[in-house]
């Protein structure tokens, strides 16, 4: 079962702290976070994720909530929404990277998973 919210950005934040690299990416990161196996990002997307935004103006999150977006028949990406003013997202931008804080993914639509 899915981690609840706090315990979410809990997660997400030590991972952060603890600098890991994560070989599958977001979706690693996500996965862990959750407190699930791995799994891709377009799937915890889940199958009608709700449009948030984009350039910054994010409406209708929670923090803990699981957001990103997916592409049919390619890569998808998430992150966990923090919340924080300067910080909101916690993510991994590529497999192989480091976990990382952002506020923004400038114009790119940023949907809310309709999964977790």
């Amino acid at each position: 079962m899915a981690n609840g919210r706090p315990a979410r950005i809990e997660e997400a934040r030590r991972l952060l702290q603890q600098g890991a690299v994560h070989p599958r990416g977001c979706s690693e990161l996500v996965s862990l976070a959750l407190g699930i196996e791995w799994t891709n990002a377009n799937a915890l997307m889940g199958d009608f994720p709700t449009l948030v935004g984009d350039n910054g103006n994010y409406e209708g999150l929670m923090p803990g909530d699981v957001v990103g977006w997916k592409r049919v028949g390619g890569s998808g990406h998430v992150a966990i929404y923090v919340g924080d003013p300067a910080r909101r997202f916690i993510d991994v931008r590529a497999p192989g990277n480091r976990t990382r804080q952002l506020n923004s993914y400038g114009p790119q639509k940023i949907y809310e998973s309709d999964r977790y």
